[in-house]
């Protein structure tokens, strides 16, 4: 279960570590789209306001292969695909 109280604030991409591959895109088709250029996915919504699109970009930094997707928490840390809290959090949520 997704820990009662805890909300992402804000999510975004490190353009200088993104490699491109699209993983992204794949698991948050309704948060992030394809990118004309390289660098990174373009973002289409930041308002997060519901646990379908938490579990899409929860989803979308486990996936990346390069962790180039940090998610900002209500209760101030900022993780990215990299550690165990961003699968245990999308994991709980679906």
């Amino acid at each position: 279960m997704f820990p009662e109280g805890l909300k992402i604030l804000r999510f975004w991409v490190d353009t200088d570590t993104c490699l491109d591959q699209r993983s992204c895109v794949i698991e948050a088709p309704d948060l992030l789209a394809d990118h004309q250029a390289s660098g990174g996915p373009l973002i289409k919504v930041t308002n997060l306001d519901n646990k379908d699109k938490y579990h899409q970009i929860l989803n979308a930094a486990w996936a990346c292969p390069v962790s180039a997707i940090n998610v900002e928490f209500s209760d101030g840390s900022v993780e990215s695909g990299a550690g165990d809290r961003i699968k245990s959090l999308s994991e709980s949520l679906g």
